[in-house]
């Protein structure tokens, strides 16, 4: 009964491919239409990403540039030193690691709110400031 069910399973399995090699075109569902686009969307302005990289594109170049004051300290001994040396390098190469990817992303994100900003000069203007009753909306034009 078994062999039964497993070849009754297979052939239901590989009746498409059956119909497909014999030119015939299997019934499937029309592919749906991709949801439109719309490009009046505001896109991110990539400065977090930029801020972040550079903070961890930053401490981690700090991180390898001190490493050898590791292996100049005194105080520690030799394990310690070696210790202090491989913190120092996988420390400073994973925040370099994670920096770098995010200045990256975070320049195209930006360059692609440049271009968005300049196809939509209405938006240009548009900015929010604190005030000491709370805050504002402000909208600057030129004539």
């Amino acid at each position: 009964m078994n062999k039964i069910a497993a070849a009754v399973v297979a052939l239901a399995l590989s009746a498409p491919s059956f119909a497909w090699a014999q030119g015939t075109s299997p019934e499937l569902p029309p592919p749906e239409a991709p949801p439109p686009t719309t490009t009046d969307e505001r896109p991110s302005t990539g400065l977090a990403y930029l801020i972040t990289g550079g903070v961890f594109t930053g401490l981690g170049a700090v991180n390898l540039a001190t490493a050898p004051l590791c292996t100049t300290l005194s105080s520690l001994s030799d394990s310690g030193e070696l210790a202090c040396l491989d913190a120092s390098l996988i420390v400073g190469g994973i925040f370099l690691a994670t920096g770098i990817p995010l200045l990256v992303v975070g320049g195209i994100k930006r360059s692609a709110y440049k271009e968005w900003k300049a196809n939509h000069p209405w938006a240009a203007g548009l900015g929010v400031s604190t005030a000491k009753s709370g805050g504002m909306l402000t909208w600057r034009a030129a004539f």
